[in-house]
């Protein structure tokens, strides 16, 4: 798998160089630091958009449907502004359900 060869090309890596260290492997979660609430807010966003501007070329016509959007929270209501105002996404339609 590509994760057993990238483990084994690393593995050689350590040893190609004539000596070895006894190092602790590093985690992906330790080398993150930790982003604040408005940052990983913005990431997220960038992440789903893009991803809605890949799968909205190759899956034509998508449709996105949301259910009770009465229970919506500003969060999801900002991600979802974002969508529908993001000007790369195309072959999208967003149908909503509101209940009052």
């Amino acid at each position: 798998s590509i994760q057993d060869r990238c483990n084994s090309n690393t593995h050689a890596d350590r040893h190609s160089h004539g000596h070895h260290h006894d190092t602790v492997e590093e985690t992906p979660s330790s080398s993150l630091s930790t982003l604040s609430s408005q940052e990983a807010k913005h990431r997220f966003h960038f992440a789903f958009l893009r991803f809605l501007r890949i799968i909205s070329k190759h899956f034509v016509p998508l449709v996105m449907y949301l259910d009770d959007l009465q229970w919506a929270d500003i969060s999801s209501l900002d991600l979802l502004e974002a969508i529908l105002t993001d000007r790369q996404i195309s072959n999208l339609m967003v149908i909503g359900a509101y209940r009052s």
